[in-house]
């Protein structure tokens, strides 16, 4: 017994050690698009509401449990630094997440040493670090999807499965997905589908009125940010498929395939049909979008711990399947998984850059440093000077049409004196001139005629 807590502390130790390098490695990285999101909160901190500014009324945030959270925290620490605060409240999510992941691949497979192997795989993984940084909502939303599906492949009746899903869809828009994908399948995998209706009634009803609430509210049926992406699958048709591509090229996740495969054949049960839908739903989804901008596959982030659990239980079966047979023949079976383990901790941790994608991604997060730290930060501690806490930019809409309507006066003004200068003056000089020049002319000639006319 204290031989395996001493491997717990030290394989603890290790995983520590990693997230702090891939923290200090990531730096600070932020995102304008978080800063979107703290607008909102802080509106909403303030007394003002759920709004970008000064009673706008347009969604422009996507993830109204984190921008909830965000706000709260702002409420109890007005003068904190907001991105400061936001981390402190990703700690927890991340703590969920790694714990989750645990039972989730304890579920799947009979040996916790497995499970050990999903967390090494979770913690080199530089892209959710990167999003943890960021403090937008996907490791929030991640940690709540599996942690639900954790619970619901323990458990197919627990209780707080679907409660733990309706939070995840509130903390991200598209998380409806998941929510009535685990519906359906609940619902057709259980022998008391009666009951499991009426014990889904109270989640769901605060869903649907959620959902009402910001319909009315806003105006629209989902978010502004949806909108403004709708055309982005028409003017770029292949750009879901390629963002796919890239992003399980950049994970290694060919390398898990064999496993997964292994351990769909060897274990078909609820549990491996409900993750392999999932997964398939869940990538067809992102390519449907048309992906994300963001540097670090974000979109793919929800299934990353769920495939680390498919792989390790896949290496678990095997070993299992291999019980009977002698160290030489399990030993290229053995080779074989811990290959592809290390094949995807590779693959998928910037220690090692080895694709030209990789290094594209680590080039662009330096780049969206640059941009939001010096353009955006600097610029907004200018305006600060400027403009008081409370006051707007602009007074009123009627202000702003007059600036702008003088604004266009002057630029007529000055288009019409640039038209003055450069054609019409020119025109008038050159007739006047062209006028002297040809009076002077029939002068001297009519004075020549007169000279050789005889007297």
């Amino acid at each position: 017994m204290l031989k395996k807590n001493l491997w717990t502390i030290l394989f603890t130790f290790i995983l520590i050690v990693i997230s702090f390098y891939q923290i200090k490695s990531i730096g600070d990285f932020r995102l304008d698009d978080s800063y979107i999101t703290f607008s909102f909160s802080k509106n909403l901190s303030l007394g003002n509401g759920p709004v970008y500014s000064h009673d706008l009324k347009v969604e422009g945030y996507s993830n109204f449990l984190w921008m909830t959270l965000v706000a709260g925290a702002m409420k109890i620490a007005p003068q904190t630094d907001v991105y400061l605060l936001a981390r402190i409240l990703m700690l927890p999510f991340m703590l969920l997440l790694f714990g989750a992941t645990f039972k989730l691949t304890r579920s799947l497979s009979s040996l916790s040493f497995f499970s050990g192997i999903s967390l090494t795989l979770l913690a080199l993984s530089s892209d959710i670090f990167a999003a943890a940084v960021v403090c937008l909502e996907t490791i929030p939303y991640t940690a709540l999807l599996i942690l639900a599906f954790s619970l619901y492949f323990e458990d197919s009746k627990n209780r707080w499965t679907l409660p733990i899903l309706v939070a995840a869809a509130l903390m991200r828009i598209d998380g409806f997905i998941p929510l009535f994908f685990f519906c359906a399948f609940a619902w057709f995998h259980t022998n008391e589908k009666k009951k499991w209706i009426i014990r889904s009634i109270p989640s769901l009803l605060v869903y649907c009125l959620w959902f009402m609430w910001r319909w009315e509210y806003y105006g629209f049926l989902f978010p502004n940010t949806y909108y403004a992406k709708s055309q982005i699958h028409t003017i770029l048709p292949n750009r879901g498929y390629e963002y796919a591509v890239a992003s399980l090229k950049s994970t290694g996740f060919l390398a898990a395939l064999p496993l997964i495969i292994y351990m769909i054949i060897k274990n078909r049960n609820y549990k491996t049909v409900f993750s392999l839908l999932f997964i398939t739903l869940h990538i067809f989804y992102v390519i449907h979008v048309g992906g994300d901008w963001m540097p670090f596959e974000r979109f793919f982030i929800p299934i990353l711990p769920i495939i680390f659990s498919l792989m390790s239980a896949g290496a678990c079966e095997m070993i299992k399947s291999l019980r009977n047979f002698n160290w030489i023949q399990k030993s290229p079976f053995i080779a074989f998984s811990l290959m592809s383990f290390l094949f995807i901790g590779i693959f998928s941790c910037r220690f090692f850059i080895n694709t030209n994608e990789e290094k594209g991604k680590i080039d662009f997060i330096q780049l969206q440093k640059y941009h939001v730290q010096i353009n955006l930060v600097e610029t907004a501690k200018l305006f600060s000077l400027l403009i008081k806490p409370g006051e707007k930019l602009f007074p009123t809409m009627r202000v702003l049409l007059r600036i702008l309507q003088k604004l266009m006066l002057l630029i007529c003004g000055a288009c019409v004196i640039l038209k003055l200068l450069t054609e019409v003056l020119p025109l008038v000089f050159h007739l006047f001139m062209g006028s002297h020049v040809q009076s002077a002319t029939l002068k001297n000639n009519l004075s020549f005629s007169i000279q050789l006319t005889p007297s």
